[in-house]
C-alpha cells in the first residue's frame, strides 16, 4: 500500500491525482505539544480530501512531552481531534518523539534517557488504544536502535528508514523518501512517502 505523511505545510493537495498515482492512505499530523492551539490548521481539510476519494487516513502527532504525563495529555489532545472523524480513521495514530522534542527537552534542562522515551511511549499508545484506535511508534533507526525499549516494540512500528532496499528492521509502515517534493503526486510543497506492510 502506497501513502504519505503530510502536515500543514502541505496546504493544497489534489486528492484525486493523488488517488491517480496509486496512493491508498495518508497520515496526516494532527498537532504537536499539548496545547490545543498547536493543532494542524489544515486538518479537516485533509481529512476531507482524503475521505473524497476513499483515501485511508492515519495520524500522527509530533510530541514535545518530557514527563509521562505530558504524553498523556498529548495523547488526549491528539484523540479529541481524532473523535471529530472516528468514523474515517482507520489506520493507526502515531507517537513521533524524534530529534527536535530532545532539542526541545534538553533546553528545558531535561535529558530523556531510553526509560523515559519509552515510558512516554507506551503512555500515549495505551491511552491512544483506549480512546479506540490503533497505536504505533514512529521513529529512526538511530531512535528505534537506542531510545525505544522491547516494550514499545510489540506496537506497530512506523520506521523512517530512506535508502535502503528494504527495511532492516520489522515494521508496519516504512517511510521509504523523506521530503521529497510532492508535486508529481498532487501535494504541493515536500512531503514524505510511505509503504505499508499491514493493510488496516
Amino acid at each position: 500500500q502506497k501513502g504519505s505523511d503530510i502536515s500543514e505545510y502541505n496546504a493544497s493537495i489534489d486528492w484525486a491525482k493523488f488517488k491517480s498515482t496509486g496512493h491508498t492512505f495518508v497520515m496526516i499530523k494532527g498537532g504537536y505539544g499539548k496545547e490545543s492551539s498547536q493543532i494542524n490548521p489544515c486538518f479537516s481539510a485533509q481529512v476531507n480530501g482524503a475521505v473524497s476519494q476513499n483515501i485511508k487516513i492515519g495520524m500522527y502527532w509530533f510530541s514535545y512531552a518530557t514527563t509521562i504525563q505530558e504524553a498523556i495529555q498529548e495523547a488526549n489532545l491528539c484523540c479529541d481531534l481524532a473523535d471529530k472523524y472516528r468514523a474515517n480513521i482507520s489506520y493507526p495514530i502515531s507517537f513521533d518523539w524524534e530529534n527536535d522534542s530532545m532539542k526541545y527537552a534538553n533546553s528545558l534542562g531535561v535529558y530523556p534517557d531510553k526509560q523515559l522515551i519509552s515510558d512516554m511511549a507506551l503512555a500515549f499508545c495505551n491511552r491512544i488504544i483506549e480512546r479506540g484506535y490503533k497505536a504505533m511508534n514512529y521513529s529512526n533507526l538511530d531512535y528505534y536502535n537506542n531510545y525505544f525499549d522491547d516494550r514499545v516494540k510489540k506496537y506497530d512500528w512506523w520506521l523512517a528508514r530512506p535508502g535502503v532496499a528494504k527495511p532492516d528492521v520489522p515494521c508496519a509502515i516504512w517511510q521509504s523518501e523523506l521530503d521529497v517534493d510532492g508535486t508529481s503526486r498532487g501535494i504541493n510543497g515536500n512531503a514524505d512517502f510511505d509503504i505499508s506492510f499491514k493493510n488496516y
